[in-house]
């Protein structure tokens, strides 16, 4: 399992925590200083480790990970990869994305390259295009009858799909049946038995061998007694709120925001890889939009940008809403530079 800040690893041998070892993914050639954050467990193949990258500029597994912004509103989650450049990127997708993927196992997006619409197909869970298996997902004859007996009884709903897979440990990775995805959670049928307020992870959509994209979430209800051997059950997602360590700006850097009859410059009190505190003193509406740009030297950071607060004889607090890999590397480079700076 890859995250944006690390993975969790399978290895023969035993580790200490907080080692620090270095991590080499051949895909992307590109290798990067990691501490062991702890001990995952022991399984057949080896010992499980969580391991964290040290350089936030390092995209060791060339994936663009969406911000929290970009991931609120979303149904579902793939792992895609550009027909044109080859970038690979977390796609969060609405409702009608999700409908799209789920029968084509490909959808039309921008392309950061090129600025125009490109064809975006799924990747395998080992990073190539094309996943394994594609075609369609299997599940048990009681499962699928269900599904056709519950959609004749449903006229609101027909969307009973094959589509997610639950993973518990006491389960493994069990597929089910989905109805009515939300941004807040979705309802699924399955033949094993959970019980209220149970923790697990799902994935929605979901494909053998697929990239496939595992969220934290937890049963709410359940219909109680199976229905020949199947049961109903609503779940929500946990919201992992990861509040990303701020750093104080060590030296001088300016700041410049471009919205809607808006133009305003400042100075950067602290940063972070989700957001940054600019010192002024004009006050801007919680909510509002606006483009935001870091000179850097030869280079300048760019992002979409969404006002948080407004801190009374401090300045304003952005959330980014958006940024490419590139304009994250540039930003884990300032963050780099301020850390090292405050140790000189």
């Amino acid at each position: 399992m890859v995250t944006r800040h690390g993975a969790k690893i399978i290895l023969s041998r035993e580790l200490q925590p907080e080692a620090e070892v270095t991590i080499r993914y051949p895909r992307t050639g590109r290798e990067a200083a990691a501490r062991v954050v702890g001990d995952a467990g022991t399984i057949h193949d080896g010992h499980q480790y969580g391991v964290e990258v040290l350089d936030p500029s390092v995209n060791l597994w060339g994936i663009h990970f969406p911000t929290a912004a970009e991931a609120s509103n979303a149904v579902g989650r793939v792992l895609l990869e550009c027909t044109s450049c080859h970038a690979q990127e977390i796609s969060c997708l609405d409702g009608l994305s999700l409908g799209v993927f789920q029968a084509n196992r490909q959808i039309s997006c921008p392309c950061m390259c090129s600025e125009a619409m490109t064809i975006w197909t799924e990747v395998s869970s080992d990073g190539t295009p094309g996943s394994r298996g594609a075609g369609g997902v299997a599940v048990g004859p009681k499962l699928a009858s269900s599904a056709r007996s519950r959609n004749a009884r449903e006229t609101v709903s027909q969307s009973w799909r094959i589509n997610a897979c639950v993973r518990t440990p006491a389960y493994g990775e069990d597929l089910v049946l989905t109805d009515n995805p939300s941004k807040d959670g979705v309802r699924f049928m399955s033949e094993q038995r959970y019980v209220e307020d149970e923790k697990l992870e799902i994935a929605l959509p979901y494909q053998p061998g697929g990239g496939n994209v595992f969220i934290p979430a937890q049963i709410k209800w359940t219909s109680g007694e199976p229905e020949d051997g199947v049961t109903l059950y609503g779940v929500t997602y946990l919201r992992r709120i990861r509040k990303a360590t701020r750093h104080s700006a060590t030296v001088e850097v300016h700041i410049g925001i471009i919205g809607v009859g808006l133009r305003l410059t400042g100075r950067i009190v602290d940063l972070s890889m989700t957001g940054v505190m600019m010192q002024t003193s004009t006050k801007l509406d919680p909510d509002t939009h606006v483009r935001l740009g870091i000179e850097m030297g030869v280079d300048t950071f760019r992002t979409i940008a969404v006002v948080r607060r407004t801190v009374s004889g401090v300045g304003i607090a952005f959330e980014f809403a958006q940024m490419t890999q590139r304009d994250r590397q540039l930003l884990g480079r300032l963050i780099l530079s301020f850390k090292l700076s405050a140790k000189s």
